[in-house]
């Protein structure tokens, strides 16, 4: 728990701050009404391999074997409400080895890339996964929609 304090959501990379992924979660913070640090940040994959994403290399079935069940360990201590991924739907097979159970649905626009509702795992949860905000910003309007539903989709579950 430490480490999530110290890290406290970006605020000690100010270079990383204004990015497409924290202004996406400030957003979000502003559209509920709520303080940003109510809304958890977790990574599908905890470290990095030469500063970049492990996805994809020779070392990632490494990391996710090293780091299996930390994710449903950490929903299962923090107990969060909502969760939405930022990642890409080329992820969704992790999803399924971390969270057993998961099943994913079109949560807009029948396209279960741009934008699923994850089912089935945590009753009570509202589960989303969409794109990383970095991508969504090269969609014109995308973006927008996508926060629209989720925010929409939590008011709901209010």
């Amino acid at each position: 728990m430490e480490g999530y304090r110290w890290f406290d959501l970006c605020s000690r990379q100010l270079r990383n701050l204004n990015g497409p992924y924290w202004r996406f979660h400030r957003h979000l913070s502003q559209e509920l009404s709520t303080n940003y640090r109510t809304i958890l940040a977790l990574n599908l994959l905890k470290v990095d391999v030469e500063g970049g994403s492990p996805y994809g290399t020779s070392e990632c079935e490494s990391i996710l074997q090293a780091q299996s069940a930390t994710l449903s360990e950490e929903i299962r201590i923090l107990k969060p409400n909502v969760i939405v991924f930022l990642t890409s739907w080329r992820k969704d097979e992790i999803l399924r080895q971390e969270l057993p159970g998961a099943q994913f649905s079109a949560a807009l626009d029948d396209n279960i890339h741009l934008l699923a509702r994850i089912d089935g795992v945590h009753a009570g949860q509202l589960m989303f996964r969409t794109y990383h905000p970095g991508f969504l910003n090269r969609l014109p309007g995308t973006r927008d929609r996508v926060l629209t539903t989720i925010v929409n989709g939590i008011r709901e579950m209010r």
